[in-house]
């Protein structure tokens, strides 16, 4: 499978499971907005793959250990930055605004992986990218202006941009942890290794988080797990599968190509909540066109080579 149908099906996987992981979160007021369950099914699926993989494929282990250090060095980092603080922020945020003005926020992560690729891997940047980059932009500000005419119901103005500043963090620390997941798999480091390292770390400092502060029983017990169960599973399920795509993906091909692939969640999860939420998310003729403004940006980034030779 090429590199372009993996990271097209890692964006597919994770626009759903956005979709899916808002529906749970509407069944009950959860603290840490369902990034618990989400982490756990997602690590449980990606290391029980990974161990059966080697058990029946025991040469390719041997590849793993004879891997560079910085291979497992820059997984560990993508799953504390990318994984673990960017979904942190994220599902806090479309807890906050909802799933589709949250991710077209998100959709700001592919500017800070492009920026990292640029300065960083060396990628050189196009006049397609810097339109895009502005489109992206463009899209972002229309939330804020729709807001600023027709807030959403029981919104405030400050909830507001609170929620936006939670998934600008988000984008951040998932823009500078995909990088890392690019520089993890460059010396052909198995993406299906990395990605079940990415999660296991994450989940681990979860973890580690919860034991300080607050107790983790009393986090767990806070669950609802009749009502939420199978949508927090089903988005780990999906979650995990887009990890493993987009690993797979960056081993392919350059970094830059799949977050501007990715960038089409807007108007995906856009498309599936209109489908599947349409109780829970409210829409406006604002939300629908900033949607389709950041997918715009993102394939302008995408085929700007071929636009401005």
């Amino acid at each position: 499978m090429s590199g372009v149908m993996f990271a097209v099906l890692s964006t597919l996987c994770y626009s759903l499971s956005y979709v899916v992981l808002r529906r749970g979160q509407s069944e009950a007021a959860i603290t840490d907005a369902g990034l618990l369950p989400v982490l756990i099914v997602s690590t449980l699926l990606l290391d029980g793959f990974w161990l059966i993989n080697y058990l029946t494929h025991q040469q390719m282990l041997l590849s793993v250990l004879h891997a560079p250090l910085s291979s497992f060095l820059y997984s560990l980092l993508s799953g504390i930055l990318g994984t673990f603080l960017g979904r942190y922020f994220l599902y806090r945020a479309i807890a906050a605004v909802g799933a589709t003005r949250g991710i077209i926020v998100k959709s700001l992560s592919p500017i800070f992986t492009m920026a990292i690729a640029f300065l960083w891997l060396r990628e050189q940047p196009d006049i397609g990218q810097l339109v895009g980059i502005g489109l992206i932009g463009l899209s972002i500000g229309l939330l804020f202006h729709e807001q600023k005419i027709k807030p959403l119901r029981g919104i405030t103005w400050s909830f507001f941009t609170s929620g936006m500043s939670l998934a600008f963090f988000a984008a951040t620390f998932q823009g500078i942890g995909h990088s890392a997941r690019k520089l993890a798999v460059l010396h052909n480091f198995p993406s299906l290794t990395a990605a079940a390292m990415d999660c296991t770390v994450a989940t681990i400092v979860y973890f580690l988080v919860r034991l300080i502060y607050p107790p983790l029983q009393n986090h767990w017990s806070s669950y609802p797990w009749r009502q939420t169960g199978a949508y927090f599973a089903t988005a780990g399920f999906l979650s995990a599968v887009g990890i493993l795509f987009f690993f797979a993906a960056s081993q392919n091909i350059p970094i830059s190509t799949v977050a501007a692939i990715s960038g089409a969640e807007p108007l995906l999860v856009t498309l599936f909540s209109i489908l599947f939420l349409s109780q829970l998310e409210s829409f406006s003729a604002y939300s629908v066109f900033a949607a389709c403004l950041g997918t715009l940006g993102i394939l302008t980034i995408a085929i700007g080579p071929h636009l401005f030779p």
